[in-house]
């Protein structure tokens, strides 16, 4: 049985999607997470499922579990890259090399771990 992201957010914050209190929760876990790495895991749900199911697991196929989290995180950036510049209707690289830092940062953490 795959696990629906609902199932997923439930998970990672403890409450069920759109219950009473679930934003606060989320916000709560996050800042409060015993490590950069967990910070991440717990942050946007709805997005991790989606990063996790169409970009990390894929990428886990073909190289290393580390890399295959650095290189989700370069396509996190990529995708809040790609929005901006639709928006602003202009080039913009700021998210790509943000997200490819906190990635390293994340891995590396993970290592010394």
């Amino acid at each position: 049985m795959e696990l629906t992201w609902r199932d997923y957010a439930k998970r990672r914050n403890g409450l069920a999607v759109g219950s009473r209190g679930e934003l606060r929760q989320n916000l709560t876990r996050a800042f409060t997470a015993s490590s950069f790495g967990r910070f991440w895991q717990i942050w946007n749900p709805l997005f991790g499922f989606y990063l996790q199911k169409f970009i990390y697991r894929p990428l886990q196929r073909w190289c290393s579990k580390p890399l295959a989290l650095w290189l989700t995180f370069v396509g996190n950036g990529l995708l809040h890259d790609a929005v901006t510049m639709l928006v602003r209707w202009d080039l913009a690289m700021f998210f790509t090399p943000w997200f490819a830092l906190l990635g390293a940062a994340v891995v590396t953490e993970s290592k010394l771990q």
